[in-house]
């Protein structure tokens, strides 16, 4: 995997090179999600691994390039690790049993809403080494997303992707690796201190498999998916899954996109939001390392670096930011030409207290 050594620390080292300037480190905090989730990886299968008697000097498949086929084996790929070890890993043992023991927060069909957790993604794995970034919103469809599965990798979305920042391939059963059997583990990730632990349930409707092409129109049976937002920004750490709900549908579509989800077709989807990189939040985030992740999520934020430097003064990044008016929201973005009229933003916690028009209906089977 990454990090088989006890003694290398991958969020202190990614903050010691991420320091220079000129490198583009993102906005969202991607990378520290990304961290995140190979650390968690990495301990699902270690876990695996001792259960399976296996030693960890086995060669890894997603090393050997096999040649892809359909009807591949899913057993040559040994490393492979159940879903249910892989949240275990992901989250502090706190949050188990709510994530577990969850029910759909939506869902195709009655006996798809009666499934918890644990029963449906009961025989699902998932496994990967590293990360892809992609160049083509398409990609993510199952056509293309089953043939990653077997290369042992996750998707970084391509830029300007609607919805989702990182998708995981899923495959259901034991038996073989092909597309009808490929679901997702969708991944929205926010470093906006404005998103907290109370969750925002309009990014999950953002999600919504159909619309970004994970699964095509036509897709008649969709597998469950699992739909997660990293709030990492949040000042406050918090676990916390969408409870099932009547369907949400707008009073009116005003816009095409409103329409759209209008005439998406049903799945079923369990919704999870984790607030904060903390080791109370994550099961992988160790309490030394916190601070590295803060550091992390900072230094991902890449225009403020070109007023900042360790031997600059407030005076000298002021006069700097001047130079930039109407460009940020800091005070001296717009002092030079507005004087004591300078705008100033008030806080919002963009949770379920917002009213986005819409209305609660319940659909029957």
């Amino acid at each position: 995997m990454t990090a088989r050594s006890s003694t290398f620390n991958m969020p202190a080292s990614l903050l010691e090179h991420l320091t220079t300037m000129g490198l583009d480190k993102g906005d969202r905090g991607e990378l520290a999600a990304q961290v995140i989730l190979i650390l968690a990886a990495d301990k699902a299968c270690e876990e695996h691994l001792a259960i399976a008697g296996e030693q960890l000097s086995t060669p890894m498949v997603g090393s050997q390039h096999q040649p892809i086929l359909e009807g591949l084996n899913v057993s040559t790929i040994p490393r492979a690790f159940s879903v249910e070890l892989f949240i275990k890993a992901l989250l502090k043992e706190q949050w188990h049993d709510d994530v577990l023991c969850s029910f759909p927060a939506k869902w195709r069909t009655k006996t798809e809403s009666e499934r918890n957790f644990q029963t449906a993604f009961r025989d699902t794995r998932i496994y990967f080494t590293h990360f892809i970034k992609l160049d083509d919103h398409g990609v993510v469809n199952r056509e293309f997303l089953w043939r990653l599965a077997i290369r042992g990798c996750v998707a970084l979305c391509a830029n300007g992707q609607d919805g989702i920042d990182i998708i995981a391939p899923l495959v259901f059963g034991i038996e073989t690796l092909c597309r009808s059997n490929i679901s997702a583990l969708l991944v929205q990730v926010n470093n906006d201190k404005s998103y907290r632990a109370q969750p925002n349930t309009i990014l999950f409707d953002l999600m919504n498999p159909y619309l970004i092409r994970f699964f095509d129109m036509d897709e008649k049976i969709p597998l469950p998916i699992i739909r997660m937002v990293f709030a990492l920004g949040s000042p406050t750490a918090a676990v916390k899954v969408i409870p099932q709900y009547a369907e949400r549908l707008p009073r009116k579509a005003k816009t095409a996109a409103q329409k759209a989800v209008q005439r998406s077709p049903r799945y079923t989807s369990y919704d999870i939001w984790c607030a904060k990189a903390s080791s109370e939040t994550f099961g992988v985030v160790k309490t030394e390392d916190e601070q590295n992740y803060s550091l992390l999520l900072k230094t991902e934020k890449v225009f403020p670096q070109a007023y900042c430097s360790e031997f600059s003064t407030k005076e000298i990044e002021s006069i700097k930011r001047s130079m930039n008016p109407g460009t940020s929201v800091k005070e001296a973005h717009w002092t030079s030409f507005c004087g004591a009229d300078t705008p100033h933003l008030p806080t919002v916690d963009l949770g379920d207290a917002v009213d986005f028009g819409e209305e609660d209906h319940e659909v029957k089977e």
